[in-house]
């Protein structure tokens, strides 16, 4: 099942990359995207997102105090969202409090990346979304 990691800023990049190198170690069923390592050099950037938004089963948003305004972040949050209809959306909070996270992300459920509980239970999400997904 491909999994869309949204990114914007330094750190939120950083994140992403850990979660593409991570989560395939820890779901097998799990395909990775970030923007900036699947996407071939010379690319048209814009059309592989697209193509990768509409063809992911799971968006993962990564929230960092840099990007909660990032309106690309948001972009493809409401891209995913509505090109998906039933597909999940994780916003990913590192340093950053619930209360932080303004409308329309906040309609999202979201996972505390600093609580080992709550990053078993967005595992358990994704690992479910797999297999209802048959991929």
């Amino acid at each position: 099942m491909r999994v869309f990691i949204s990114w914007s800023g330094r750190e939120s990049h950083a994140v992403a990359e850990a979660l593409r190198n991570w989560l395939p170690q820890v779901l097998q069923c799990v395909e990775p995207f970030i923007s900036s390592a699947d996407i071939p050099k010379g690319a048209e950037w814009y059309g592989q997102i697209r193509d990768a938004l509409e063809t992911s089963s799971f968006g993962l948003l990564c929230m960092t105090p840099e990007n909660l305004e990032s309106p690309f972040l948001h972009f493809e949050a409401g891209r995913f969202a509505v090109n998906n209809g039933q597909a999940c959306v994780g916003v990913l909070r590192h340093r950053v409090p619930t209360s932080d996270i303004r409308e329309p992300l906040k309609q999202f459920q979201n996972t505390d990346l600093g609580e080992l509980e709550d990053v078993v239970s967005l595992l358990e999400t994704i690992r479910r979304a797999a297999e209802n997904s048959g991929d």
